[in-house]
C-alpha cells in the first residue's frame, strides 16, 4: 500500500513539474514573439526582408527553441524538487 502512495505521490510530482516548466517555455516564447513582431515590422518597411520563407524558418526555430526550453526547465525543476 505504501508503494502505491509513493507512485501515486512520484507521478503528481512529475505532473506539476511538467506543468510549470511547460508555462515557463510558454512565457519565455511569447516575449520573444512580442519582440520579433516590432523587429520583423521594422525590418519589413525597411525592405531587408521581403521573402516570407524567412519568417516562416524563424518561426519552425522558435517551437524548437520552446521545446528545448521546457526540456531544460524541467530538468532545472526536477533537480530542486
Amino acid at each position: 500500500m505504501q508503494e502505491q502512495a509513493d507512485i501515486n505521490h512520484h507521478d503528481e510530482l512529475n505532473e506539476k513539474l511538467r506543468d510549470k516548466s511547460g508555462r515557463i517555455a510558454y512565457l519565455i516564447g511569447l516575449l520573444i514573439i512580442c519582440i520579433s513582431e516590432v523587429v520583423f515590422s521594422i525590418l519589413g518597411k525597411a525592405g531587408v526582408i521581403s521573402d516570407h520563407k524567412v519568417i516562416v524558418l524563424y518561426l519552425f526555430g522558435l517551437l524548437l527553441i520552446q521545446i528545448v526550453i521546457g526540456n531544460v526547465a524541467y530538468r532545472q525543476l526536477r533537480k530542486k524538487y
